[in-house]
C-alpha cells in the first residue's frame, strides 16, 4: 500500500467514523427497535468499532490498517475443521447482497468478523452451531475505491 493509498484509506475511515456517529441512533432504531440484549450488544460493538476507527486514524500505520476487518473490507476466512475457505465483503446494511457475498456488519457473521485481526482464530456462532474460523486475508482495496469514487 503506497502512502497515497494509505491516505485514501484514512480518509474513508474518517468518513466511516462520521457516519457511525451520526447514524448510530437511526441504525439502532431501524434494526433493533426494542430494548433487548441484542441491541445492547450492538451498541457496545458500535462503540468499540468507532473507538477502533479513531485509534487507526491516529496510528497512520499501513500495517495496522491492512490487518483489521473494517466495514468495506473483503475478508477471507478458513473454516478450520472443514479445511475450506470463504470470502465476504463487510458492508453497511443498505449495501448487503448475501448472494454476492456482501454481508452487513450488523449480520450475525459480519458483527463477529468486524475488527478481527489477520491470522486471528474466532469461534463464529452460526445457525448450525459454532465454527472455528481463521482470518486468512483482509483486503481493504475496496476502501480505496470508495474513497476515490467519493462514496
Amino acid at each position: 500500500m503506497s502512502h497515497s493509498d494509505l491516505l485514501y484509506v484514512q480518509e474513508q475511515i474518517g468518513k466511516q467514523l462520521v457516519v457511525m456517529k451520526e447514524e448510530k441512533s437511526r441504525m439502532m432504531t431501524a434494526y433493533f427497535s426494542q430494548q433487548s440484549k441484542e441491541r445492547t450488544e450492538m451498541e457496545q460493538l458500535l462503540a468499540s468499532y468507532t473507538s477502533g476507527l479513531e485509534k487507526l486514524l491516529t496510528l497512520a500505520d499501513e500495517h495496522a490498517v491492512s490487518s483489521v476487518v473494517l466495514v468495506g473490507s473483503r475478508v477471507t476466512i478458513e473454516y478450520v475443521e472443514l479445511q475450506s475457505e470463504d470470502s465476504f465483503q463487510i458492508t453497511f446494511p443498505q449495501e448487503a447482497e448475501p448472494g454476492n457475498n456482501c454481508i452487513s456488519f450488523l449480520s450475525p457473521v459480519g458483527r463477529q468478523l468486524l475488527m478481527a485481526s489477520l491470522g486471528e482464530l474466532i469461534s463464529i456462532i452460526t445457525p448450525s452451531g459454532p465454527m472455528d474460523v481463521r482470518v486468512t486475508a483482509i483486503d481493504n482495496a475496496v476502501l480505496m475505491k470508495q474513497a476515490e469514487g467519493g462514496a
